[in-house]
């Protein structure tokens, strides 16, 4: 067992990839869980300058799909990252967001 992703527990090296997506979102289209992976779906809202007054629409721009035990440390992550930031007051907490059905 010589290479590290053979031994239970431990991750091989990570590689950079300059190719790789970025993907920009300015909205959370939805999540759901299906078959033990957690879907995220992403949005952005555009507009439609072809139309008389401008119409803005919201357009899926990516999904992140994600096991759930990735999807808890992600959760984690988020939790603790988001912490600091309110804790340097960078961030306010705003008033909760009317929960949106699961699907």
């Amino acid at each position: 067992m010589s290479n590290p992703t053979d031994v239970p527990g431990q991750l091989g090296p990570l590689i950079n990839d300059p190719a790789a997506a970025e993907v920009y979102a300015d909205n959370l289209a939805g999540v759901s869980v299906t078959h033990g992976n957690l879907t995220v779906t992403l949005a952005t809202i555009r507009v439609d300058h072809a139309k008389v007054p401008n119409a803005t629409h919201r357009q899926v721009t990516g999904r992140i799909v994600l096991p759930l035990p990735v999807a808890a440390e992600l959760h984690s992550l988020l939790g603790q990252l988001l912490g600091e930031l309110e804790a340097k007051g960078m961030i306010t907490r705003q008033p909760p967001v009317p929960p949106r059905s699961l699907q």
